[in-house]
């Protein structure tokens, strides 16, 4: 007669280990060691044109973004991000997030333009055979020409495309879920980060600077000695106001960015504590931030055409990036700082920005005498809001 085994008790049995995620194993690769010493002096080159490819692809797309009304938040939630990116790494190592990404397309539109040559180059003289003899036999030839020859460029890349997919299982779905991803998951989160971003700091310049304009524009519609005075008085104010504002707002829009809270705009208290944690850092970061800002005010002389807006829209966020850097950098040291610095570095450093900030007011308000949106051009505040303000719809 058969007996059910008896079930030994839970002190006996053995505890079961904690399911813990193990890291991915490496696998060496399987290239032969004289292979990769052979093409070990063709990687940097390869890893610095890669490098290239994907800044400038990213600089001009965001370049280009920044010309369309409501896509240029993602322009200034992508300089809001990367400030993020920087104070959560506390290192300029990974200081451009997604040129990896953007160096994939970047090649792929570099390979689609040059072989696109042909028809560029045709598409000019067939242009040019208009004007020479518009109902000629050679110009029809042309045109037919260039028909066949777009079939056929059209027809080429759609079969290589085929035939990478079937080749490489699994591109299609890759491809497809990285389009996904960038249209419907990281732009709509760049765009509310960067609207966020610049209605906070709207909000923060919106008093000095109305003030400033109500001042300039005081002395201009009241004549005499008076109302000179009264509006040069409120100008004053307006610009103690202003350089205040200035020097405060890097630090909570870079909270702002590295926290994701809103009410970090509202707590001008807590950037002074920030401030107190790191001074001198902070006193880099606000330097180059104010002053990088300032020789852009030269390409707001004129209104740029909206299609041609790009090219000093790329100018705009480079000297816009350090400084978005610097205070991401100064970010991660606050945050690493056991507790305030000692009071020389505190006040020391808050005197070194009083002429920094001076001389940003100064050369905003005087922009108004050369800018091409007069003393409206005031409120266009590069360092802060939107860094392409120069287009004109």
């Amino acid at each position: 007669m058969s007996q059910t085994p008896i079930p030994a008790p839970a002190e006996a049995l053995p505890p079961l280990p904690p399911a813990v995620a193990q890291p991915p194993v490496r696998v060496a690769s399987q290239v032969p060691f004289v292979l990769r010493v052979l093409l070990w002096p063709l990687r940097l080159p390869w890893q610095v044109a890669h490098f290239l490819v994907g800044t400038l692809t990213l600089l001009a797309v965001l370049a280009v973004l920044s010309t369309v009304p409501v896509l240029q938040w993602i322009t200034l939630g992508y300089l809001l991000h990367v400030s993020a990116h920087v104070a959560g790494r506390g290192r300029l190592v990974g200081w451009l997030p997604g040129w990896r990404q953007a160096a994939r397309w970047g090649w792929a539109f570099l390979l689609l333009g040059l072989t696109a040559l042909p028809l560029f180059y045709g598409s000019i003289l067939l242009e040019n055979s208009y004007w020479i003899d518009p109902q000629g036999a050679p110009r029809a030839e042309l045109q037919q020409a260039m028909n066949a020859g777009f079939w056929i460029y059209l027809g080429f890349w759609l079969l290589a495309a085929a035939l990478v997919c079937w080749l490489r299982r699994g591109t299609y779905s890759q491809v497809r879920d990285h389009v996904w991803q960038l249209l419907f998951h990281h732009a709509p989160q760049l765009g509310y980060l960067g609207l966020r971003g610049w209605l906070g700091a709207a909000l923060w310049l919106a008093l000095p600077v109305t003030v400033m304009v109500m001042g300039a524009s005081l002395g201009v519609e009241q004549r005499g000695e008076e109302a000179l005075g009264m509006g040069l008085l409120v100008v004053l104010v307006g610009s103690f106001l202003l350089g205040w504002v200035a020097l405060r707002l890097p630090v909570m829009q870079t909270r702002f960015a590295a926290t994701g809270r809103f009410r970090e705009f509202f707590r001008p208290r807590e950037a002074r504590r920030w401030f107190a944690q790191a001074p001198l850092a902070w006193l880099v970061a606000v330097v180059f931030t104010l002053g990088l800002a300032l020789p852009l005010y030269l390409f707001k002389i004129t209104v740029v055409p909206q299609d041609a807006a790009w090219l000093p829209g790329v100018l705009f966020i480079l000297m816009a990036l350090p400084g978005r850097w610097l205070c991401g950098w100064a970010q991660h040291r606050s945050q690493q700082a056991p507790g305030p610095r000692h009071w020389l570095w505190r006040h020391g450093a808050r005197l070194a920005l009083v002429p920094a900030a001076f001389f940003y007011v100064l050369v905003v308000y005087f922009s108004q005498y050369a800018v091409w949106h007069g003393i409206w051009g005031l409120y266009e505040q590069h360092a802060f809001l939107l860094p392409i303000p120069t287009v004109g719809y």
